[in-house]
């Protein structure tokens, strides 16, 4: 996989977390640890809402925040990710962020800082709460939001709509420790997984994943993964290399049996696209 880079995305996640839009207000209470929302940050704009368009069917709606384009993405009738474009540079890089839902969002960064990772926005008011973004101490970046937003169940997931996050990890200890402190998550047994361990991880109920990356993977920096609903993995992975992106991981019978591929748009930016039901080897 091409190498990934983080770093400080300060100004560009606090205008896009400092506006979520209207279409996504507050309708339940908190569901803490559930992801809610995901941006992407992107040195393309134009050619990542193409890529995603064309690929899997998205639509847009083109705002403007603090000055800047910010454009929404739908899926199956619901608002599902922002896209925001950002320069590119040595400390920033195309990536997707990946918000969930904490009950105090001043405690939770305050906790990260803590457990080893650093304050990027800090606690920040919006209009249907109060959201924070963070590196953890792999450097992976990930917002927290004290908002209350809809939290559909994992089979519910229209073809096109982002439904899980996997964090890839290059030290699964590590991001464990640092996510049962922060996000208050419990870990099911690890199951195999390709080369790598998959884990669970809950909170009341399944929230994420964590993918504790082969030893011998060398290029790829800890990062959250969000992962699509899509009918076939392997046709859209093929289409994905003729938009401009490129196949970091092709469907394979000892990964979820040809379920899942993940692909990286033409900016960099990595995403899984996941048949449903997930079928584990």
């Amino acid at each position: 996989m091409a190498r990934l880079r983080f770093g400080c995305l300060l100004l560009v996640i606090a205008v896009t977390a400092a506006n979520r839009p209207a279409e996504i207000a507050a309708q339940a209470p908190l569901e803490a640890g559930a992801f809610v929302w995901y941006d992407l940050v992107t040195t393309q704009l134009a050619a990542s809402r193409e890529f995603y368009g064309k690929l899997l069917g998205w639509s847009f709606k083109d705002s403007t925040r603090n000055g800047r384009p910010y454009v929404i993405a739908s899926a199956g009738g619901r608002p599902i990710a922002g896209m925001l474009e950002i320069a590119a540079g040595p400390e920033a890089g195309p990536q997707w962020v990946s918000f969930f839902v904490v009950n105090d969002v001043a405690a939770a960064a305050k906790e990260a800082e803590s457990a080893g990772g650093k304050i990027l926005v800090p606690p920040t008011d919006v209009a249907s709460g109060k959201v924070a973004v963070i590196a953890d101490s792999q450097g992976a970046a990930v917002g927290f939001g004290q908002v209350s937003l809809r939290v559909p169940t994992v089979g519910d997931a229209k073809i096109g709509q982002i439904f899980w996050t996997d964090y890839m990890a290059t030290d699964g200890d590590a991001a464990l420790r640092f996510y049962q402190r922060v996000a208050g998550y419990t870990a099911d047994t690890a199951t195999a997984l390709g080369r790598g361990q998959h884990i669970i991880l809950r909170r009341d109920r399944p929230r994420a994943g964590l993918f504790i990356l082969p030893a011998e993977v060398k290029n790829v920096r800890s990062h959250w993964l969000p992962h699509v609903r899509v009918a076939d993995p392997a046709a859209l992975a093929a289409r994905a290399t003729a938009l401009g992106g490129k196949v970091l991981l092709a469907p394979s019978a000892n990964v979820r049996k040809n379920t899942l591929a993940i692909v990286a748009d033409p900016a960099g930016a990595p995403i899984a696209l996941q048949k449903w039901p997930i079928q584990e080897p």
